[in-house]
């Protein structure tokens, strides 16, 4: 009898445990890890299809967290906007060293504490109003390389429960959501030299 006592408050005490991580690792994320700075004018411009021209920027993406970030959507640099003055997006910030390769889970990470250097691909029709705009954020979507385990973890095991026909159960494991953020470029981009002789990408 004493032996089951124990047995049970000892499994008591790992569940809670259990639970406590789980807890933690879906409700904690570090307070805005991420970080964007142009760093110079490529004096690239290279053609696109639906917008006729994109003008290449060096940007640097620096994360100061302990934690690595895997970046899911954007990023975006747009104007502020405020009130009745509709945002502009001025272009795309696009992970190197692939040229235009799109942010995807594995191919979006930067790692805890680093810095990664990316190009910015800014729209023609918006090139003037880039250089000028001394307040221009970058918006994007981005998950902890942690919370994103949890949710293949609570992916799998909420198809589990609807294997056994226990998709109610499933339902109330609770899963990770990605964080949205919105966070002002540093420096602004009229400080930057002027680019020594544009070019033309093929």
């Amino acid at each position: 009898m004493h032996r089951r006592l124990i047995f049970a408050v000892a499994l008591l005490v790992v569940l809670l445990a259990v639970f406590l991580a789980y807890r933690t690792c879906i409700t904690w994320s570090p307070v805005e890890p991420l970080s964007f700075r142009v760093v110079r004018d490529l004096g690239t411009t290279v053609p696109d299809a639906k917008w006729g021209s994109l003008r290449l920027y060096e940007v640097e993406v620096k994360n100061s967290s302990a934690a690595d970030i895997e970046i899911v959507g954007g990023p975006y640099l747009v104007s502020r906007g405020a009130g009745k003055v509709r945002m502009t997006i001025y272009g795309t910030v696009e992970s190197l060293p692939t040229p235009r390769q799109k942010w995807v889970v594995g191919a979006g990470m930067v790692p805890a504490r680093s810095t990664q250097l990316c190009t910015a691909h800014i729209r023609a029709g918006n090139q003037t109003a880039f250089l000028t705009d001394t307040g221009t954020m970058v918006e994007l979507r981005w998950i902890s390389r942690t919370k994103l385990k949890v949710m293949s973890l609570v992916g799998h095991a909420r198809d589990l429960c609807k294997k056994f026909d226990l998709e109610r159960l499933g339902s109330r494991i609770g899963k990770p959501s990605l964080e949205v953020a919105r966070c002002p470029l540093d420096a602004p981009v009229s400080t930057l030299p002027a680019a020594s002789a544009p070019a033309s990408g093929r």
